[in-house]
């Protein structure tokens, strides 16, 4: 059984630092290192600090209940994101990588974007450079080609599009 490494804080500012400064080389150079739990464990900590620094800068009239959702949404959206763009990977160019490999791409390209996110107004650019973060990470950390990356990111963002307007009446309901 495979010993999985805790990511400490320390760890969290090298890994979100190298992610800023050169995500093509943090993404190559983990190329058959992109581990789930490792990634989950970054992603994690990245959404705690969101949800944190979120709540101490908003009035809520239930800080638990909303920091329950801030925290569900960073976590819950990456594994959807993923799951969707895995299965659009898959049936459009066949099995390219493993779904682990993508989920880590994308939950290192969220935490990363997470960490601007949480500042009033800032999310129209955190969330561009979140899908940048990907469609570097599929290039880079999967070897799928630049169009086939970009495909990946347009149809995940027009299922997830498509997927939120039909719930939407149904949760104004």
């Amino acid at each position: 059984m495979r010993q999985i490494s805790t990511v400490s804080l320390g760890r969290h500012g090298r890994t979100l630092l190298h992610m800023i400064t050169a995500p093509g080389k943090f993404f190559e150079s983990r190329r058959d290192q992109l581990i789930p739990a490792a990634a989950g464990t970054f992603l994690l900590i990245s959404a705690t600090l969101f949800t944190a620094l979120s709540l101490a800068f908003q009035r809520s009239r239930m800080p638990l209940v909303t920091g329950a959702i801030l925290l569900g949404n960073a976590l819950g959206m990456v594994m959807i994101l993923s799951f969707i763009s895995y299965l659009v990977m898959v049936l459009s160019m066949g099995r390219k990588t493993s779904y682990g490999r993508i989920f880590s791409i994308f939950a290192y390209a969220s935490g990363t974007s997470l960490m601007a996110a949480w500042i009033p107004h800032l999310l129209v650019v955190s969330e561009p450079w979140r899908w940048v973060l990907i469609g570097i990470g599929l290039t880079k950390g999967c070897g799928i080609r630049w169009m086939g990356s970009i495909w990946i990111i347009i149809c995940s963002v027009t299922i997830m599009t498509i997927l939120f307007r039909s719930v939407l009446p149904l949760v104004q309901a």
